[in-house]
């Protein structure tokens, strides 16, 4: 009896263990609440003429000529995308922010810019992809030109040249800016709205690469892989679904908790202060290795100017060579005239 107690007690142990793992990966977020979706106009779906059918099964009600999407189903939705985005970047994966809405815009980079992402938040290139290697060659470009600015190494040209410098410089970073430091290609991408960015949705599956996207109910959901069925015109929305996943990847970098909201008495929702200790980090890096690249452009500018400090050395003494030869071949001439 007493063997089949200590089995009996092993199985019980076990089972505890993998239900705790389990709740561990089902992730209880207290920011996806009814509440604070219906508080984002997540509802809010596009007018019945354009509905798209594929989005059907995620429409609970026509009020007013207007689709309502379930929040219910949009909430195991966003779960199930913050699992996925953990997942990724615990396995070392970056994911590249995109949106195309301008009111949106300044909340996004900031999600992208806490979470150590990458983000493209202008007009999507065409080929950033398929064609990967003409992007990073102009990003290259992008970065050379802002660190000859940087060292006043342009200061010797004339001000028409300088001007058409910079000039290049705030074309090259409105599309740039945000992947410029991109070595490889992302392995996922969340998109805002995918009905923007088809092209974009396109070259990811195209390079496998896995689609995050807030789909409304004019959305095709075919292509995407984690659909977030929610109003993708609302800034609100957009907001809180970019900060679920923004959060996914510093609690994946940084080994926080999952819960990435805490309610208070008042309903109020509190972000956790644990999320600066990644900010801390991520900055850390990113100064030691712009220190490394300053010393290394540093000594290469002195080398250049002692170069050019020789060079011109020489030149002055082969021109005063040159001089004294004339004056003496005058002087020479002047004596035998004489």
């Amino acid at each position: 009896m007493s063997g089949n107690e200590n089995i009996a007690q092993e199985k019980e142990k076990t089972k505890n263990e993998e239900e705790n793992k389990n709740e561990d990966n089902i992730i209880k977020i207290q920011s996806v609440t009814l509440r604070n979706c219906l508080s984002a106009d997540c509802h809010f779906g596009t007018t019945n003429r354009k509905r798209n059918k594929k989005m059907s099964s995620f429409i609970c009600a026509f009020v007013n000529g207007i689709n309502i999407i379930n929040l219910n189903k949009t909430i195991i939705k966003m779960k199930e995308a913050y699992q996925a985005a953990y997942d990724i970047t615990k396995n070392g994966g970056k994911i590249l922010f995109i949106n195309k809405n301008e009111k949106a815009e300044k909340e996004i980079i900031d999600d992208a810019d806490r979470s150590g992402s990458f983000y493209i938040v202008k007009r999507w290139l065409g080929g950033t992809f398929t064609n990967f290697k003409v992007i990073r060659t102009c990003s290259r470009k992008l970065k050379k030109l802002e660190r000859d600015i940087e060292d006043n190494a342009i200061q010797d040209l004339s001000k028409k040249e300088q001007a058409l410098i910079h000039k290049k410089i705030f074309k090259m970073s409105k599309n740039l800016e945000g992947i410029k430091d991109m070595i490889k290609l992302p392995q996922a991408v969340f998109i805002t709205n995918p009905n923007d960015n088809k092209i974009a949705v396109k070259e990811a599956k195209d390079m496998n690469i896995k689609v995050f996207a807030i789909a409304n109910t004019d959305c095709n959901p075919d292509n995407i892989d984690f659909i977030i069925p929610a109003n993708n015109n609302s800034v609100n929305s957009i907001k809180l679904i970019s900060n679920l996943i923004s959060d996914a990847i510093v609690s994946a970098k940084c080994g926080l908790k999952n819960i990435t909201f805490e309610e208070n008495n008042n309903n109020n929702t509190v972000r956790l202060i644990t999320i600066r200790d990644a900010k801390e980090k991520i900055a850390k890096k990113i100064s030691a290795i712009r220190a490394a690249k300053k010393e290394k452009h540093e000594h290469m500018l002195n080398k250049t100017k002692m170069r050019k400090i020789n060079d011109q050395k020489k030149e002055n003494d082969s021109t005063n060579e040159s001089e004294e030869k004339k004056i003496s071949e005058e002087n020479g001439n002047e004596k035998n005239k004489q």
